[in-house]
């Protein structure tokens, strides 16, 4: 994997130039890198083929070149030994964290995010992120419940984690089949049960389960705390009808981002796309210039 290539799963981020502290959304300025998520597994043995300490430094130099203004990375990667090895980029982590409502236990989900948190501390990072449960192959009609139940007791013991260092940690909204929440209005009930707890939002799972991504992000609120862009198509197959480049589905993207403008959102929009280089780069063009 040769320097500058964007494989299959690359995501881009952009944050708004004011930025948080300034208290006030200003116009959006992105890049891109080169992401572990999604990765194809002969991209993924390829990128693991590099030695660990040069994993995050390989990312920030492919970051640079490629004009990135932040990183939206998973745990999995060795921490840098002191967070200045990412300069001026803008870290943020995305535990992903998905698993079986069916069978998994408290204690795995806490250990997944109190491991993104401990990255998140290691590397500078403020934000982190984590996925909704799904269901199994073959519901038992509890498994939803059930997972909900686990989540639930995993965030009573990592959500004090979290204020104690100072991070926001949030829950992405993933709806719809194969997750055990069904749509937007069901995530953000679930999500106001721990007043400490933000939200994610994913355009592409919201509009892949019937939603409308501009009214969730007005729903969301002072609750949101990211972003994840791609096309969705509703329906059908999630993992091919998911995080496709832009203007391949539906998506009104315009009005989401016009949606964000109204709340006053101010802080990334991770660009979550699976397509060749050509397209990666097409997406990131169209999102910059509705951000701009």
């Amino acid at each position: 994997m040769g320097l500058g290539e964007l494989p299959s799963g690359s995501v881009c981020v952009a944050w708004p130039s004011e930025g948080r502290q300034a208290g006030r959304s200003g116009k959006g300025e992105g890049g891109l890198y080169t992401a572990l998520h999604m990765l194809t597994p002969e991209q993924r043995a390829g990128f693991m083929e590099l030695p660990p300490s040069r994993r995050l430094s390989y990312l920030v130099r492919c970051a640079r070149q490629l004009g990135c203004q932040g990183l939206h990375i998973g745990p999995e990667l060795p921490p840098p030994a002191a967070p200045s090895v990412l300069g001026e980029l803008k870290p943020s982590v995305h535990a992903g964290g998905v698993f079986n409502a069916a069978s998994a236990e408290p204690a795995e989900v806490q250990h997944v995010i109190q491991n993104a948190l401990d990255f998140a501390r290691r590397i500078g990072a403020r934000d982190v992120s984590f996925h909704a449960p799904q269901e199994p192959d073959e519901p038992s009609g509890k498994a939803g419940a059930r997972g909900k139940d686990i989540l639930s007791e995993a965030l009573k013991q990592v959500l004090p984690a979290a204020q104690r260092l100072d991070l926001r940690l949030s829950l992405e909204t993933c709806c719809g089949p194969p997750f055990v929440f069904a749509d937007f209005a069901e995530v953000l009930c679930y999500c106001q049960s721990f007043p400490e707890l933000g939200l994610l939002l994913d355009a592409s799972y919201l509009h892949y389960a019937g939603g409308d991504a501009a009214a969730a992000a007005a729903g969301a609120k002072d609750r949101l705390w990211g972003v994840h862009v791609s096309d969705a198509i509703p329906g059908g197959d999630y993992l091919s009808h998911t995080h496709m480049p832009l203007t391949h589905g539906s998506l009104d993207l315009a009005a989401f981002i016009g949606a964000l403008r109204e709340v006053g959102y101010d802080s990334f929009v991770a660009l979550e796309v699976k397509g060749s280089t050509q397209e990666i780069r097409s997406s990131l063009q169209q999102l910059q210039s509705l951000l701009a």
